[in-house]
């Protein structure tokens, strides 16, 4: 996966690995998140979610 700064310049060192573990989580930067939407068919936006000690993280990938 890469990541683009605002600038439009890809950063390599940002890239994260992931795999979809079934069609509600993914396994991101070695970290399970529950993904949000309904991914059957076509979408233009993915987020993911996890809960963590102090709050949560959201992710939020669109096309």
């Amino acid at each position: 996966m890469h990541f683009y700064n605002e600038s439009g310049v890809d950063n390599p060192a940002d890239a994260k690995s992931y795999s979809f573990l079934d069609t509600k989580s993914i396994l991101y930067g070695g970290d399970k998140f529950e993904i949000q939407e309904n991914l059957a068919g076509s979408f233009s936006k993915m987020t993911l979610q996890r809960s963590t000690t102090t709050g949560r993280e959201v992710y939020i990938f669109q096309r």
